[in-house]
This record gives structure tokens, C-alpha cells and sequence, in this order.
């Protein structure tokens, strides 16, 4: 987890299925930042994970997205544009 609260993460996602059977997410994380990957058995872990760095409360934002809190994509692309 991060140290020092940041208010900008930048991740490269992958997404790919395996099985055979039965098929299944897995996932990775590249930070856009350091290159460091880091891999994920499921869905639910990647959730986990990012929960964990962003410190969130899972219950409290359970439904909720960035729209639903006021923000549009237009405002916070523009916001970090200049890095």
C-alpha cells in the first residue's frame, strides 16, 4: 500500500481468460509509474487490491461511480493532462 496518500495512480490493465471447463479472469497490473506488474488469480483480487491502495471502504462505494458523485470524465481528464 502507498505511504503517502497519492491522489493520482496510473495503472496499465490486462485482462485475459484461461480454462478449459470452465473459464476464468486473471488479470495484471502494470504501475504507469515504476513498470512494476503485479498478477491477479481473479477479479476479486484485483478489487481487493485496488481498494487497498486507494483506501477505500468497499461498503461505502459499493454501487456507486465516478459519475454518481458529481465528477465527469471531460473534468478529471482535463485535470491531469499536464502530468
Amino acid at each position: 500500500m502507498v505511504t503517502e496518500r497519492q491522489r493520482y495512480l496510473a495503472y496499465m490493465l490486462r485482462l485475459w481468460q484461461v480454462g478449459e471447463d470452465k473459464m476464468v479472469w486473471r488479470a495484471s497490473l502494470e504501475n504507469a509509474h515504476t513498470g512494476a506488474r503485479q498478477g491477479f488469480a481473479s477479479l476479486d483480487a484485483l478489487i481487493v487490491f485496488l481498494e487497498e491502495e486507494t483506501g477505500q471502504d468497499p461498503s461505502a462505494t459499493a454501487g456507486e461511480s465516478c459519475l454518481d458523485s458529481g465528477e465527469s470524465w471531460g473534468q478529471e481528464s482535463e485535470s491531469h493532462q499536464g502530468g
